[in-house]
């Protein structure tokens, strides 16, 4: 169990990870969909579905330039069968962030299901993610110490395979199989950086420690030799970001 610290720790942890995204891509919303709501008279609706708040407050300069109404979901509930029911049609955007490693293939295509259950006609999904198969280490100076953040890096991706969860490419491949129209994927390299190197080492930290693929005293370890390589910041995790939308036919036969 995560005490109270703990859980504050991660909320702030999502928040940066949030704030690193958005400078990624350089939008919230994708210049396409905010094309096509911009010129809405009536509130645009949004789903935000995501770990931790993907939205800052409504007078960012970042958001689009149309009346907002945000809805926040919790990934829970997109898992669940009738989840989002009461929500069915009612969305202008649905915008998706750090999803994919939560959703088990078990629950897959009920989530995606229920994403697109919640769209308008015509209306957008947006999922923007990591790809922590693609996770690198970008060496900084040659011959830099790695060897704790390589060794995070392979008992991370040991557990993703073992639970099948961390592949982006799934997400367009069940856009088109759902019958959504203009997909478009995109992948946005962020650059090596040691606040993001910290956040994302923490992140696969905090999930090796939840799914207990390792001892405490393991973890410990880990954590005091990954730390102490991010503080000599010549070694730096590098991930592709991606960023995947489509969009609801205007005549659908899908809720």
């Amino acid at each position: 169990m995560f005490s109270s610290d703990d859980k504050v720790a991660e909320a702030t942890r999502l928040a940066e990870q949030h704030e690193f995204i958005t400078s990624g891509l350089g939008f919230l919303i994708h210049p396409v969909i905010e094309h096509h709501i911009n010129d809405y008279e009536a509130p645009v609706r949004i789903a935000d579905i995501s770990q931790g708040l993907q939205f800052p407050p409504n007078n960012d300069p970042r958001l689009p330039r149309c009346k907002l109404e945000t809805v926040r979901m919790s990934i829970k509930d997109v898992v669940h069968p009738d989840g989002v029911q009461e929500y069915a049609g009612m969305f202008h955007v649905v915008a998706v962030r750090l999803a994919h490693l939560i959703i088990g293939n078990r629950d897959w295509n009920t989530a995606v299901d229920n994403l697109i259950s919640l769209l308008r006609p015509g209306g957008w999904i947006q999922w923007t993610d990591w790809d922590p198969r693609t996770a690198r280490i970008a060496g900084v100076k040659p011959g830099a110490e790695d060897k704790a953040l390589r060794n995070l890096l392979e008992k991370y991706s040991d557990v993703l395979k073992e639970k099948q969860v961390g592949t982006t490419y799934r997400i367009s491949s069940s856009f088109t199989e759902a019958g959504l129209v203009e997909e478009d994927s995109d992948m946005y390299p962020l650059p090596p950086d040691s606040g993001l190197t910290s956040n994302i080492a923490h992140g696969a930290l905090r999930q090796l420690e939840t799914v207990g693929s390792v001892g405490s005293g393991e973890i410990q370890q880990l954590i005091r030799g990954v730390d102490k390589e991010i503080e000599a910041g010549n070694s730096l995790i590098w991930y592709d970001l991606w960023c995947h939308i489509a969009r609801k036919p205007k005549q659908s036969k899908r809720s």
